[in-house]
């Protein structure tokens, strides 16, 4: 498994996470969602942002080989 193949795999696994945590979220009035609601799911969002990060990395770094493969 390449690292673009896993990155994408682990992208999925943590939106999957993210939807089922904040899922009692959309249930609730506006007026009762507290910061205790978002705790379980600040720090796989964070985690995400950095692979997401990264996934953006691997992209620019193939198109970098592809570039000077091809001169």
């Amino acid at each position: 498994m390449t690292r673009k193949n896993f990155t994408i795999i682990l992208l999925l696994f943590i939106f999957t996470f993210l939807c089922i945590t904040l899922s009692p979220v959309f249930t609730k009035d506006l007026k009762d969602i507290s910061y205790s609601d978002f705790r379980l799911a600040i720090g796989p969002f964070l985690s995400g942002i950095g692979v997401f990060l990264n996934y953006i990395a691997i992209i620019k770094k193939e198109k970098n080989v592809e570039k000077q493969e091809n001169l």
